[in-house]
């Protein structure tokens, strides 16, 4: 009796039982994180993770999940749209959706607007979360939700609620009447200066 020959096909199951690729940043990522927000409830993978730091941490720094989070929590939030193109209205703060990069780029002139895309999309692998300029841009330190400038506190706070994540850089767009939160990058500012103001005490109890 001849034995038969393994059949590496068959031993795969059908295409009905795969399970998406829920890699960060993955297509099977980000269907997860919309049935979230639009109240489908979660998948196993993030029902497994929920209570974990590094689940919320994930969300938080990609900065279009983010947005659509906080908005689902109440917290005001600017308007953005992901793109690999180049023709949005200008100025406008560009947020990187890579695993590389957290900075985002403000670009205020044509000239500049190529040279960030490419720098941003790690030559075009990647989208970006582009946002227009409505109103001024303000940048946040935020520890345990609270911060220096306490018209930004509300927000702050809603986010450490949220999210649980203690120290981390916010911007926000701010008019007279109100503000939005732009996005939230980790902070890397490790300089002197800023941790003898910190030792001082110089943060608003």
């Amino acid at each position: 009796m001849i034995a038969k020959e393994e059949n590496s096909e068959a031993d795969e199951p059908p295409d009905k039982l795969r399970f998406p690729d829920m890699r960060f940043l993955k297509s099977g990522y980000f269907s997860m994180v919309v049935e979230e927000v639009v109240g489908k409830g979660t998948g196993p993978a993030r029902r497994k993770t929920r209570d974990f730091l590094t689940t919320n941490a994930l969300d938080f720094f990609c900065v279009p999940v983010l947005l659509e989070r906080a908005k689902k929590h109440g917290i005001p939030v600017t308007e953005f749209h992901i793109t690999t193109q180049c023709d949005f209205k200008l100025p406008a703060i560009i947020y990187p959706i890579n695993p590389f990069m957290y900075t985002p780029r403000i670009v205020r002139d044509r000239k500049r607007v190529k040279q960030a895309m490419v720098s941003l999309t790690r030559n075009h692998t990647y989208p970006v979360c582009v946002e227009p300029f409505h109103g001024k841009l303000r940048k946040e330190i935020v520890i345990y939700g609270r911060t220096r400038n306490e018209k930004f506190e509300e927000i702050g706070d809603k986010l450490w609620k949220t999210f649980r994540i203690p120290l981390f850089v916010a911007y926000f767009f701010e008019t007279r009447k109100c503000i939005w939160l732009s996005g939230a990058v980790p902070f890397s500012d490790t300089s002197n200066r800023l941790i003898e103001n910190l030792r001082r005490k110089k943060w608003r109890e």
